[in-house]
């Protein structure tokens, strides 16, 4: 995965434009969060967190959709308790770098892609011309 912020890219100030943006309504979601709380998943996933933290991973939770994101939240935690910080801004910031990688790593591919058809369709275009060139030549001498 090629994370390299490119300065000479033509998009970059778009590119930029939109993290900061994205970053900022992530802020906003997490102050309308903690004003209004969520229900349901928040709160599960929170409490099979906290779960994970007292008991383990091996803890009989009941039904769990998926392990990973209660671990992770539990290894967020854990941290926001070693370093006195708070735990949702952590989980906040821990969400919003995946969120980036993911869109970076998306829109990288996305490009790549791009390039290279553009790369193969130039040398589709070439040799087409060149063949017609050839043709050309021959009933020239014709």
């Amino acid at each position: 995965m090629n994370l390299k912020i490119n300065f000479n890219d033509e998009y970059f100030l778009i590119k930029l434009n939109i993290y900061l943006l994205s970053f900022l309504l992530t802020v906003v979601f997490l102050i309308e969060q903690t004003l209004h709380p969520a229900r349901y998943d928040v709160e599960q996933y929170m409490s099979f967190a906290k779960t994970y933290l007292d008991n383990g991973i091996d803890a009989n939770i009941g039904q769990l959709r998926t392990y990973l994101y209660p671990l992770m939240l539990s290894i967020i935690i854990r941290i926001s308790k070693l370093i006195s910080f708070s735990d949702r801004i952590l989980i906040m910031l821990f969400q919003y770098f995946l969120y980036l990688i993911a869109c970076t790593s998306l829109s990288n591919s996305i490009s790549t892609n791009q390039r290279i058809n553009e790369s193969t369709n130039q040398r589709i275009n070439e040799s087409t011309n060149q063949r017609i060139n050839e043709s050309t030549n021959q009933r020239i001498k014709y």
